[in-house]
């Protein structure tokens, strides 16, 4: 192998694509750090597809007025090391070998280095790499202050040095391997100030398209002096890299081929061989191009004149390499033409048949495949126009047709990729058809010539080209088909987006693609052939985990299983290699730096230099094995995390401890200082830090390599560990295996490697005093951490102090009942929760924890407490055991000793024989959201590598703490912990029991409308005095009531009775005032409590908020204590819809008098009161009715009502009188908080008749009252009449109206066709004058309708002055004045009549309104 610089994909990206890719090595043209040659390098990868137009070439087969200049690219794989013995492979496969050489450095004119040494580096890197095409070296000027060095290097943009003398370009042998031509090169010096790299993008874009014109116009040259020149088919003679092993098993299989008649190791029989020229074998099958082309240059044999069509001198292989060539060169049209032009039948039957070019055929399917794919990559016009897109060998099915006869028919553009695939099957068919059996392998190379009629497939080529046809199938099935993804899969390679899925992911996938995944792992298993034991161990490895990748991604876990197997076989072969060969080497045994340095083969220099051989002697030299040291390496390049040990105090002159920390310095050490800097503190101090970080183990990784070779690795080690008796060893690689690859090893493994530990432990602990193991447990044993509140009587709240006095109601008015006005004290219920509880001083409180044991064995934990963060607390440690896959919760307990902040930032763990270590809760991922991808490839993704970056950087950003070493852990839970949630921690608190002793444990049974009294006694538990109580009441018929108010759906006067109800009325009121309340220290007082029994109230309760808070506090941070009263309210009496009747003044005065019990009360214009009680109850019940008729006359009745019966009541009052103000005041808002809109507008007239409604109605309401009473009990309450609403009418009846009119006759005695005079005395009631005119209006009796009762009256009465009508003088008449009308009738026949009065007032404008006012009917009976 070429020992190159190391770089995170070293050989490459495989992709289907890569005979399109043109191989360009990277070197570092002098001594570089890694970082600083990975930087550079990141900038020429950038430029790894090349726009065709943008490539300079002498000669180019492309117009540039064809859309494929326009649109065609030119594909560049850069390396960074290569396996020179594949020069053999040449010219069959020219994207094998690296055709460019580039070395990037840097500048400094200033340094003698730069100036003498660098322009003689170019010749050395051809010396180096003789088969490369191009050797160029490019600088990077980083210094912008020294303008003469960079002009003495060249011009200030871009210096090219002088090239090299002649003399230091010798040329290569003619025998050697490989692709070598003309030499042109030379230094290029770039200027690189800017610090956005502008200018290096912009030199490079134009340098490295130079670089490639110039390659491809050499590789031109070298490919036209091929013509007739033969080519033999590449074959490499494996002789010296096969095991006697391998060897014997082959011979014994070719033995059973060949029949017993022939050697094991004996080819097949050749054929005779007719010519003199062919009985001497070229020296090599590499070399037989390169010979025969230098033959060609120094002889002067004239050249065939007609060269046959098959065979090494045949135009077929030729017509294919210049097919290699198109292809390199993004001539895609080209390439087609030309491998069309072998694409016929008759050569595919040769080819199926065995004969000659029968592996260059398979080779020309290929790049016509790859061909094909860039072609439909490029789309547009570049693939409308292209030629030779029909794959025509599958239409010759016919033997009747020409063979050679082309078939062309349309291609569905979904279905182009089929005609790929086919070709490729075609090729694979050949390949193995042609792959040589094993002892043909084996046998030297001599078995073939120019005469061979067989050509054997390589089986390197033959395990390469399953791997990109499983590769092209991966690409379709993973990207749903034949789009842009696949084709970028196609041509870049790495994995697909669809690395995991799902079983009906997997469905869809080969639904929409129509690739199965079988076909996938046919053709990737199709590699492992029995000639692939004959290569060498590196493409042994190289093939082997391609095939473990390809299977792994499309889910065949059998055959992963078994090539993976395979690979941990091949791998055990090199270590068992290494060991014996350590063993077998004589000589003194080396010392301790010796063994690092050799088997690290590590290039920093070693900072242990205090070890001499004083530790040998001790015995430290018997437990240095190098293989130990050697499996370290191999397990940190298997993506092990060794940057975090699995051991605790272990002696820093172990020589397992000293590897480790010098293959972390080797690998991790350049990352970190190109981050935070090669001088800044953190460079020293973060790898150490992350050594000892419990997060950094803990933190979740991807998985990265291969699960099993990793286990079977750490296997091994502990049994050459304990082949050796080192015990610390031991240890450490049980301890590693144990704590990364839990997830992967079985029950019984987990109890051997705990069982082996416990044995181990103790022995290593005399040569490593205080070696302790870390963590080993599930890496997310902590699922979900939750402070439980506190008991609902311990809890604290925060209320202002405002909330708790409200302003003193307006215009004096009084203070809602027992100061408990729900729309003040009860608005702590809407408050919204805080998110984490409020905790007291020196009150436990308990912490729910969640564990999650995923491992097949029990977990014992030794000691889990709290890791609390904030004030001190006291956490004592439990015990406990996790059974095996489950998950548990258990309370823990923490003790707040002091007021402030506390935050459970997680959970100390302790496992047997490890040292305590917090656990936190990850980072929950949002649902939907992907983790997101990292592009990170090779060594470069390991999660180790992006851990250590994630610390680097925050160390960068100046964050002390990490760069000093004392925070990593608080550094990686800060990316990958949310923030704990922080409790408030208030000082001590009072404690108050609150008891209903008379309550019971029963529900308070009540009759509707009673009030009952219950005390309730307040008792402070607690060593301090409470001296602030408030009373919060409520009950299930507030939120009713809130709700409707806030609809806004309702009359003022229906918001008016609903506030009424909850501020007068409700079912809760306390009997003192909450604010002269105060307890001392153990002491007791009873408060009453008054409960109103209200229909479909089930429940009350009193929330009693106390604490001691300073005078001066605005917040209050209080506790409350709940206490639930359950009701059941029975029926009572309940009231049936008022009646109103109109009643003469004589009759309601008697009536009134005879309730009254006196002989003559006053009442004036009155009207009858009708109340309908119905006893609903299984009681007898007395009902008692008060009223106060008239402002002196007061009325009581009472009477007895059955259960189940109704009782009717009539009670005779006054006309509610009320003065046109008061009539008209707006109605009022008892909640000075509440505003209500009602949704339906109102009329002003509309308005002003529900303003007097609702004042009528209010005065009526004042005057009775009706209460229920049990006989012989003390049971006693009130019916409510506020759900009583009069009417319009109603209130007509029992208003005064604001006009009164009486109507009398003047004489008593009425005759017929005589005179009568009729008087009418109007009141004006109005605060204002107005004009009056009175009309009469004379009806008959009852027994007639209206209007016919009226049309006789008319015809009945007359008017002595003929009009009906007359003016109230005087006029306007004042207010409360008295007007007189008298008017004259005749009645002409008799019967019974009635006279109706009604006074019409006058308006001032016409447009006006008319209001009228109707008097009470006067009955004139006419004998």
């Amino acid at each position: 192998m070429a020992a190159t610089a190391p770089t995170f994909a070293a050989h490459g990206t495989a992709s289907f694509c890569a005979p399109a890719k043109i191989k360009v090595l990277l070197v570092p043209a002098s001594p570089l750090e890694h970082a600083e040659f990975e930087k550079w390098a990141s900038f020429v990868r950038n430029f790894d597809c090349l726009r065709l137009r943008d490539v300079p070439r002498a000669k180019s087969n492309v117009y540039p007025s064809s859309p494929l200049y326009q649109q065609g690219e030119v594909h560049v794989s850069f390396t960074t090391t290569y396996d020179p013995a594949h020069a053999y492979l040449a010219p069959l496969k020219m994207h094998k070998q690296v055709l460019g050489v580039l070395g990037l450095t840097t500048y400094d004119a200033r340094t003698p280095a730069c100036s003498q040494e660098l322009p003689h580096v170019a010749g050395h890197l051809r010396s180096a790499h003789p088969n490369a095409l191009v050797h160029r070296v490019f600088a990077f000027d980083v210094d912008p202050s020294d303008e003469d060095a960079r002009a003495s290097a060249g011009d200030g943009d871009l210096g090219v040095a002088s090239e090299e003398p002649a003399s230091d370009f010798q040329p290569p042998p003619t025998h050697t391997p490989g692709f070598s031509g003309r030499r042109d090169g030379g230094l290029f010096v770039f200027p690189a100030v800017r610090r956005d790299a502008k200018d290096v993008r912009f030199y490079l874009r134009t340098q490295l398209a130079e670089f490639v014109g110039a390659l491809l116009d050499q590789l031109d040259t070298l490919v036209g002096a091929l013509e007739g020149t033969p080519l033999e088919t590449p074959r490499e003679t494996l002789t010296d890299t096969v095991s006697p092993a391998i060897r014997a098993a082959m011979n014994k299989s070719a033995t059973n081929v060949w029949g017993r008649g022939h050697t094991p190791l004996d080819a097949p029989p050749l054929p005779p061989r007719h010519t003199q020229a062919a009985s001497t074998p070229p020296p090599g099958a590499a070399s037989k191009v390169f010979g025969a082309l230098s033959k060609r240059r120094t002889s002067a044999t004239p050249t065939p004149a007609a060269l046959p069509a098959t065979g090494p001198l045949g135009s077929a292989r030729h017509t294919k390499v210049r097919g290699d060539l198109a292809l390199l060169s993004g001539d895609l049209w080209g390439a087609l033409e030309l491998y069309d032009a072998l694409l016929t039948v008759s050569n595919r039957e040769r080819a199926l048949a065995g004969g000659q070019d029968a592996v260059w055929f398979a080779s020309a399917l290929e790049g016509w495949a790859v061909a094909r794919m860039l072609v439909a990559r490029l789309g547009g016009a570049a693939h409308s126009e292209a030629p030779c897109l029909a794959f025509t060998l599958h239409h010759a099915k016919d033997k009747d047709k020409d063979k050679d006869k082309e078939v062309r028919e349309p291609i569905i553009p979904a279905l182009a990729w089929k005609d790929i695939a086919e070709a490729y099957a075609l090729a694979l068919t050949i390949y193995a058809k042609c792959l040589a059996p094993p002892q043909v392998q084996l046998e030297a190379q001599r078995s073939v010539t120019s005469d061979t009629p067989r050509d054997y497939t390589p089986p390197l080529v033959h395990a390469s080209a399953c791997l990109a046809y499983a590769r092209f199938l991966l690409a379709v099935w993973a990207s749903g088909g034949w789009n842009g993804e696949a084709f970028d899969q196609m041509l870049f390679g790495g994995t697909p987006p669809a690395l995991v899925a799902s079983g009906a992911r997997h469905t869809e996938l080969s639904a929409n693609s129509g690739v199965y995944r079988d076909e996938i792992a046919r053709a990737a298993c199709t590699a492992l052939t029995p000639a692939l034991r004959t290569l060498p161990a590196t493409d042994q490895i190289a093939t082997l985990g391609a095939v473990a990748k390809l299977l792994g991604l499309v889910g065949y876990r059998r055959r992963l299983a078994h090539v993976v197997r395979l690979l941990d076989g091949m791998v055990s072969t090199l270590l068992a290699r290494s060991f014996r060969a350590r063993v077998q080497t004589p000589g003194r045994a080396p010392s301790l730096e010796t063994l690092l340095h050799e088997a690290l083969r590590l290039r920093v220099a070693t900072t242990d230099t205090h070890l001499d051989v004083g530790y040998e002697l001790a015995g430290m030299h018997d437990t240095a094995n190098p293989a130990l040291v050697l499996g370290l390496l191999a397990c940190d390049t298997y993506g092990i995390d060794l940057l975090t040990s699995p051991l605790l105090h272990v002696p820093s002159t172990h020589i397992l401890e000293r590897a480790r920390r010098r293959v972390v310095s080797e690998q991790y050490g350049p990352l970190l200082e190109s981050i935070v800097g090669a001088e800044a503190p953190a460079a020293r101090t973060l790898l150490p830090a992350f050594a000892q970080s419990a997060e950094a183990t803990r933190t979740a990784k991807p998985p990265f390599g291969w699960t099993s070779l990793q286990v079977q690795l750490l296997k091994d080690l502990v049994v050459q560990s304990e082949a050796v008796a080192d015990y610390v060893s031991m240890a450490f690689f049980a301890t590693l295996l144990l704590r990364d690859f839990q997830g992967v090893l079985g029950a019984e493994e987990h109890v051997a490697l705990l069982d082996g530990l416990r044995r181990v432990l103790p022995r290593a602990s005399t040569s490593a005093p205080g070696l302790a193991l870390r963590y080993w447990g599930p890496k997310q044993l902590l699922v979900a951490l939750e402070v439980a509140p506190l008991p609902a009587h311990r809890r604290t709240v925060r209320r202002t102090r405002a909330s708790f006095d409200p302003s003193p109601p307006e215009h004096g008015a009084p203070l809602p009942a027992g100061m408990q006005n729900p729309f003040f004290w009860n608005t702590g219920r809407a408050a919204k929760p805080a998110d984490t509880p409020t905790l007291v001083a020196g009150e436990p409180c308990e912490v729910q924890v969640t564990l999650r044991n995923p491992l097949g064995v029990p977990l014992r934990i030794e000691a889990l407490a709290l890791h609390c963060t904030g004030v001190e607390t006291v956490t004592p440690p439990v015990r406990t055991l996790v059974p095996p896959h489950s998950v548990q919760t258990l309370p823990l307990r923490v003790t707040p000793c002091a007021a402030g902040h506390l935050a459970v930032e997680g959970c100390s763990v302790t496992l047997w024989g490890t040292a305590p270590e917090v656990h936190r809760v990850a980072r929950a991922t949002p649902l939907g959201v992907a983790a997101p991808a990292s592009k990170a490839t090779g060594l470069e993704a390991r999660p180790t590598v992006a851990a250590l970056t994630r610390a680097a950087q925050a160390a960068a950003a100046g964050d002390a703490r990490v760069w000093q070493g004392s925070d990593v852990d608080a550094a990686l839970a800060a990316a990958a912990m949310p923030p704990p949630p922080a409790c408030d921690v208030v000082r001590a608190m009072p404690l108050l029991h609150a008891t209903l002793p008379t309550l019971g444990r029963t529900a308070l049974t009540l009759l509707e409308g009673e009030v009952a009294t219950l005390p309730l006694t307040l008792t402070n538990a607690s060593d301090a005095t409470i001296a602030f109580v408030r009373f919060e009441l409520d009950d299930d018929l507030q939120a009713p009531i809130r709700a409707a108010i806030a609809d806004g759906n309702l009359l003022a006067g229906d918001v008016h009775e609903l506030e009424w109800q909850l501020l007068y009325q409700p079912v809760l009121a306390v009997g003192c005032d909450a604010r002269t309340l105060e307890l001392a220290p153990r002491a007791s007082c009873t408060v009453p409590l008054h409960v109103r029994a209200k229909a479909q109230c089930a429940w009350a309760s009193v929330r009693v908020c106390y604490g001691n808070p300073a005078p001066e506090d605005t917040t209050l941070v209080l506790r409350t204590l709940l206490l639930p009263i359950p009701m059941s309210v029975r029926p009572s009496v309940e009231c049936l819809p008022l009646g109103f009747a109109a009643v003469d003044t004589h009759s309601a005065e008697h009536l009134a008098a005879q309730l009254a019990h006196t002989d003559k009360v006053t009442l004036g214009p009155s009207f009858l009161l009708r109340l309908d009680l119905r006893n609903a109850s299984e009681r007898w019940l007395d009902v008692v009715v008060d009223a106060q008729a008239a402002p002196d006359v007061a009325l009581r009745m009472e009477r007895s009502v059955l259960p189940h019966t109704t009782v009717r009541m009539h009670v005779p009052m006054a006309k509610q009188t009320l003065a046109t103000t008061a009539l008209q005041a707006p109605i009022p808002k008892l909640s000075p908080r509440q505003f209500v809109v009602a949704r339906t507008p109102l009329s002003d007239e509309m308005q002003a008749a529900c303003n007097a409604q609702f004042w009528l109605r209010n005065a009526l309401l004042d005057s009775v009252r009706v209460a229920w009473k049990e006989p012989h009990t003390e049971h006693h309450g009130d019916v409510s009449l506020r759900s009583q609403w009069p009417s319009i009418d109603d209130v007509r009846i029992f208003s005064q109206p604001k006009v009164r009119i009486d109507l009398h006759l003047a004489q008593p005695a009425v005759t017929r066709e005589a005179l009568v005079e009729v008087v009418a005395t109007l009141t004006n009631r109005t605060e204002t004058p107005l004009q009056l005119r009175l009309h009469l209006v004379p009806t008959a009796g009852a027994r007639l309708e209206e209007e016919r009762a009226e049309a006789f009256a008319a015809g009945q009465v007359l008017f002595a002055d003929g009009s009906e009508s007359a003016a109230v003088h005087p006029s306007p008449l004042a207010p409360n004045a008295v007007a007189e009308v008298r008017k004259t009738l005749c009645f002409l026949s008799s019967g019974t009549f009635a006279l109706h009065a009604t006074a019409q007032v006058i308006p001032d404008t016409p447009d006006a309104p008319a209001t009228v006012f109707v008097s009470t009917p006067l009955p004139v009976h006419v004998p």
